[in-house]
């Protein structure tokens, strides 16, 4: 069910939760923001399809800026719906985890907001994203933001935003390099913006379930790496200062 949260210093600047599906169970996330992690953990009901009524009960006067996160917005279907209540001229930022497109419902609706950006959560390349989005692949994802950059209506612009932690700390500097490289602009002209935010440790988003205190990072990344077939020492030989109790 999606949630709408407004700043306490500005009513007018908006967060909202579009729901918990996802198709990604994201190392740093945990099952609260994630039906994939439900999924795997076998430990909450994974939600059937959303009720939209309440949609119609949503008012955005007023809104200056208006955040979409989840969850996954590009999948929940609450996310046209909210859209279609927004001003033109209010700033809409979209996460997207990049592993599925868009449909066209959803890019016509964004087509008219005079300000509106889709940002990619992108926290390093290779084998080292799909660690870190697993099960994303690195490849499809490629393909998807290539083909955003050519298909998009021309006023999305893109952004990007790296989780830093102990995992990709010495790494992460590769995301901007490839973004440059790729996608430096939309297809107007606008800029593509690199931005960064630190995690508070790997088991941050874990730290008030039961069954994961007392754990180290280690043995949370071990305990991952048997039950995903990874190996997050070999994926990340440059790692620093993981706690090991």
């Amino acid at each position: 069910m999606f949630r709408i949260d407004r700043s306490e210093k500005n009513p007018n600047l908006i967060s909202i939760f579009t729901g918990e599906i996802c198709n990604l169970a994201c190392t740093l996330c945990a099952p609260d923001a994630s039906t994939r992690w439900q999924d795997e953990l076998k430990e909450y009901t994974i939600p059937q399809d959303e009720d939209l009524h309440d949609t119609e009960l949503v008012d955005f006067t007023g809104a200056i800026s208006i955040t979409f996160g989840g969850g996954e917005p590009v999948l929940n279907k609450s996310t046209i719906p909210l859209l279609k209540k927004i001003s033109n001229s209010a700033v809409i930022l979209i996460h997207f985890n990049c592993t599925v497109l868009p449909s066209r419902q959803l890019l016509d609706e964004c087509a008219r907001f005079d300000h509106i950006e889709f940002i990619l959560s992108i926290d390093d390349t290779q084998e080292r994203f799909n660690y870190l989005r697993w099960p994303a692949n690195w490849d499809k994802v490629v393909k998807n933001i290539l083909w955003m950059r050519e298909n998009c209506p021309d006023n999305i612009r893109f952004a990007v935003n790296t989780v830093i932690s102990r995992l990709n700390a010495n790494t992460y500097h590769t995301v901007e390099e490839w973004i440059n490289n790729n996608i430096p602009t939309n297809r107007s002209g606008y800029k593509t913006v690199c931005s960064t935010n630190e995690s508070n440790g790997i088991l941050n988003r874990f730290k008030h379930q039961a069954q994961y205190k007392g754990m180290t990072e280690v043995e949370y990344l071990d305990q991952l790496d048997q039950r995903r077939k990874t190996n997050w020492r070999e994926t990340f030989p440059l790692a620093t200062n993981i706690d090991i109790g």
